[in-house]
């Protein structure tokens, strides 16, 4: 943590603190849902169709899987 940390206003005021020591660019499938019913291992197309079947009790109309 250092000064190019902290954002500040006109009158020298912290209006924020930034922190990206734990941010990190993953695939967006790692923000499913999972739900305990899907067991592993299962094979690849099973896997998919247990995920699109978890996700779609989250949102049927635009499910990740999908």
């Amino acid at each position: 943590m250092g000064y190019t940390n902290i954002l500040l206003d006109e009158e020298y005021n912290i209006t924020g603190v930034l922190d990206w020591s734990g941010a990190e660019s993953v695939p967006i499938e790692m923000f499913c849902r999972l739900t305990p019913d899907c067991s592993y291992p299962a094979l690849p197309k099973e896997l998919v169709t247990v995920l699109f079947e978890a996700e779609a009790k989250f949102d049927e109309a635009t499910p990740i899987s999908k």
